[in-house]
């Protein structure tokens, strides 16, 4: 199966990316999953696309010893990021590891919408999009198909009638991210309260453990 990569930002977290792709070869090749990289694009180090596949190495070489990509004048990554479209793989993956913008979330958010647009999938080393747009982005995901194997094996596990619930929360629901228990820390004197309010909404509550002042780190 072929898989297109776009990389949009290519700093120290992209990079890294890339030399995992490079250690993990040989698994990859046994799940006969075939990783291609067909653009990197950055805000001030230029880029470059190329269906056919990019030598990322000599890339990351690059901008080490000139501290460019490519071309100054290269496109928009909104530009970058619609070619995926029509790229032809069995999937498409844009690599968003841009810097954020503490107050709006972009321009991460923005890239995940082109992203879905396309019909690609979006890892993102950004909070941003679930900070400011969890919602709207999931809905986005579930109208263009865009989803995980962990969410569609979730969903095929336990495949219950959720009633009138938007169709954005219940695939939050289902992600492998958030489906699982969530581990809470509240002062000992509302923990009653809280325990009531579970047994009330029939979920599951167990108290785990209480946090007490320590002396220093112990190896044990």
């Amino acid at each position: 199966m072929k898989v297109a990569l776009l990389f949009v930002g290519f700093g120290n977290v992209a990079r890294r990316f890339v030399d995992l792709l490079g250690e993990v070869r040989p698994a990859l090749d046994g799940l006969d999953i075939q990783p291609l990289v067909v653009g990197i694009t950055t805000r001030r180090h230029g880029g470059y696309y190329d269906g056919a596949g990019l030598d990322t190495f000599r890339a990351a070489r690059q901008l080490a010893e000139s501290g460019a990509i490519g071309p100054a004048s290269w496109p928009s990554a909104l530009e970058c990021i619609a070619r995926l479209r029509s790229q032809r793989a069995e999937a498409r993956i844009l690599i968003e590891t841009t810097t954020l913008d503490i107050r709006s979330g972009e321009p991460a958010i923005s890239h995940c919408r082109a992203a879905f647009g396309a019909g690609a999938h979006v890892i993102t080393a950004n909070k941003g999009p679930a900070a400011f747009a969890a919602r709207t982005l999931m809905a986005e995901a579930a109208r263009a198909g865009v989803s995980t194997a962990g969410t569609r094996n979730n969903r095929a596990y336990a495949d219950v009638e959720l009633g009138d619930v938007a169709p954005e929360l219940v695939e939050l629901a289902y992600d492998p991210q958030t489906a699982g228990g969530l581990l809470v820390t509240l002062p000992a004197e509302k923990a009653v309260a809280l325990e009531a309010e579970f047994a009330r909404a029939g979920l599951f509550f167990a108290r785990i453990g209480a946090v007490e002042a320590g002396a220093g780190v112990a190896l044990v």
